[in-house]
């Protein structure tokens, strides 16, 4: 039976190919040729109308919570938590949800692409991209040491191991690689070590809490592990009485966090450290008679005995009776947990402020029951902000001969006051991994398209005893591949010795390296690869890490520098406000903002979706004459930013509020850092 609306051609052959078209709009040619087959001809496991359950991992943050995901007639559909995970539990927020709409996304990258001389991107074959590649990085190796870079996001597993061999093997040095990761907490990492020897975050358990105090760190949308803390702090919440845990916010701006918690700290922008100090003071403070203190943190009281107890509440905004207040509860209801600074407390000082809140978990006694040492892996600890500053730095000097960006946008995380493009524009090969367009890809000059996590076989180990693993639950869209794949390619290519791997193919170089470890948890020695997919169908290997707890110790000395106040911050003058930068879960930093399933989901406490907002209190708002939807020009001595407002009582009267992870916080922030970290100073 034919019809001549199809030119003769049969009509359910014509329903066939319009069906598959549909299914596989956006892709190339070849892309759709290659899907069509298995469509018309499903796999044995592929049975129409019956779901599949794939084990993976999700890499929307740094987290690395464990992912379900659902595929129908082989594609992903929906995704959930692995109920397996002790990271995530079997939830999933809502970054992990929208990565479904990135692997889906219509403007992804379909093949490699070079810039061509009228400055647009042209479709390139992968044997020519990589062997374009290979002459720049062959060309730069030659000239020496330094000349080839790679900027990445935080990879704890193979890949990160990848990287750093290649870059090793290349003539660079271990600061050539730059982990870019905006909100990692750097300042409590080196406070950590100023004090304990001990360059790690302690891990903290909320169930185990009475009382938290969040200085700045927003656990329940953005802070180190959300979906993990949230479970824990509704633990703690779920008991009854005296022993349900208690939430104290600290700072000048509510989050989510802080619209859940029993009482809010009014801090001014800045004032968080004066108030840790007076927190400490009253604790050690003898006439007090707080039993049970660590010795050797109460004897840092004569140090802190200079510091008026007025002078630390007039710093901090915060009236002497609150902070006594507060300081009461810690005393009575322990253990506590003291958490912090998140990025929106995150100042010239952030170093200092985590200092003195470990010093109130040690002298405690948190260490060993609400918060734990010995579980961050640090298998790839981020670069501080003085790290970018001299990449930049080396970029602008011509430097740098090939820069390779994988997994981040250098560009659209940086701020603007750093020039980063302009230094990026002197570079003469820039080659970005990205999945789809970016501010980086603008003025790449390759583009290698990574496949999507749900794509591709992985795996990262965000704690000491869980190994995520991550598996293709599809067959790749586009004509991509993974950016480890490529630099094993690109090693066989230029034939670098020693050798990075065994085998050139990733999936190998994973069970080479991943295996052992799962035929030891699944109790399967003999057979290596009944026990690699057994870890692969759950998801991961986890092991008991709990004799990897350990109490701190305090160094010798190391305290007393961090207890000193730091000089005021100059007085406002006229209109000028506090700008409180702050993240959200929706925008992050800004590496999934762009989907528009996050970007329609309206923000949890201004309900403001699609656009960036600036918050500001009802009086300013009054005072100003301004409505909320009035657009606000704001500036600071870095740039200026257009948003519209929005009036909102839970933020101070003399601050404004702006979300991170989109262009307009980074152009209005200096080039500032923390002093002790380096980390880039958010508030």
């Amino acid at each position: 039976m034919s019809d001549s609306s199809t030119g003769g051609m049969p009509r359910r052959s014509f329903l066939k190919i319009a069906a598959a078209a549909g299914v596989t709009a956006g892709c190339s040619p070849k892309a759709a040729t290659q899907k069509l087959v298995p469509l018309l001809v499903p796999a044995d496991d592929i049975v129409p109308g019956v779901p599949l359950y794939y084990r993976t991992a999700c890499r929307e943050c740094a987290a690395g919570c464990g992912v379900t995901a659902r595929t129908r007639e082989g594609r992903a559909v929906k995704l959930e938590g692995n109920p397996e995970d002790p990271i995530g539990g079997g939830a999933l927020c809502a970054r992990g949800q929208a990565a479904l709409q990135a692997l889906y996304h219509p403007e992804r990258f379909t093949g490699p692409m070079q810039r061509g001389p009228g400055g647009a991107l042209a479709p390139l074959g992968w044997d020519d991209a990589e062997e374009r590649l290979a002459q720049a990085v062959r060309a730069a190796r030659a000239r020496g040491p330094g000349r080839v870079r790679l900027v990445t996001r935080a990879e704890p597993g193979a890949a990160g191991e990848l990287q750093r061999s290649f870059v090793a093997a290349v003539g660079g040095r271990p600061g050539d690689r730059l982990v870019l990761e905006p909100f990692d907490p750097a300042p409590i990492r080196a406070a950590s070590e100023a004090l304990f020897g001990r360059r790690e975050l302690p891990i903290p358990d909320l169930s185990a809490a009475h009382t938290v105090v969040s200085f700045g760190a927003d656990f329940l949308e953005t802070w180190l592990s959300p979906v993990e803390l949230t479970r824990q702090f509704a633990a703690g919440r779920g008991r009854l009485g005296d022993d349900r845990t208690r939430l104290v916010w600290v700072g000048p701006r509510l989050s989510l966090t802080g619209a859940s918690a029993d009482a809010w700290l009014r801090t001014r922008a800045g004032g968080e450290l004066p108030l840790a100090l007076a927190l400490l003071r009253w604790i050690l403070d003898p006439a007090h008679d707080v039993p049970g203190l660590a010795a050797d943190v109460r004897a840092l009281f004569p140090a802190l005995a200079r510091l008026d107890p007025l002078e630390l509440a007039a710093r901090s905004g915060v009236a002497a009776a609150e902070i006594e207040l507060l300081a009461r509860s810690l005393a009575r209801r322990r253990p506590s947990a003291l958490l912090g600074p998140g990025p929106a407390s995150q100042g010239p000082d952030a170093t200092a402020l985590a200092a003195v809140l470990l010093l109130l978990d040690l002298a405690l006694g948190n260490f060993g029951k609400s918060l734990a040492y010995g579980l961050d892996p640090a298998a790839d600890v981020p670069s501080t902000g003085a790290d970018a500053e001299a990449l930049v730095a080396a970029m602008a000097a011509g430097e740098v001969d090939v820069l390779l960006v994988q997994g981040v946008d250098p560009l659209g995380r940086l701020p603007a006051a750093l020039k980063a493009a302009e230094a990026l524009g002197k570079v003469p090969l820039v080659v970005s991994f990205a999945l789809r367009p970016d501010a980086t890809t603008a003025r790449a000059h390759l583009v290698l398209p990574d496949q999507h996590t749900l794509e591709s076989f992985g795996d990262l180990a965000p704690r000491a005893g869980v190994l995520q693993l991550a598996q293709p639950v599809m067959l790749p869209i586009a004509d991509t591949r993974p950016a480890a794949q490529v630099l094993l390619e690109l090693a066989e290519r230029l034939q670098l010795a020693p050798p990075l791997a065994p085998s050139t193919d990733l999936h190998d170089l994973l069970q080479g390296r991943d295996g052992p470890l799962a035929r030891r948890a699944t109790g399967a020695p003999a057979d290596a690869d009944l026990a690699w997919r057994a870890a692969l169908q759950r998801g991961g290997v986890w092991t008991d890490a709990s004799g990897a707890r350990r109490l701190p110790e305090l160094a010798r000395g190391a305290a007393e520098r961090f207890l000193a106040l730091p000089p005021a911050a100059p007085a406002a003058v006229g209109a000028e406000l506090d700008l409180v930068l702050f993240p959200t879960t929706l925008r992050g930093d800004g590496r999934s903002a762009d989907l528009p399933w996050l970007r329609e989901i309206p923000d949890t406490m201004s309900s403001v979706s699609w656009s960036p907002w600036a918050e500001i209190s009802p009086a300013t708002a009054k005072r100003l004459g301004v409505a909320t939807g009035d657009r606000l020009s704001l500036t600071t001595a870095a740039g200026r930013a257009v948003v519209p407002a929005y009036v909102f009582p839970g933020i101070r009267d003399d601050a404004v509020g702006l979300p991170l992870g989109g262009p307009e916080a980074l152009a209005l922030l200096p080039a500032a850092r923390d002093a002790g970290s380096g980390a880039p100073a958010w508030a």
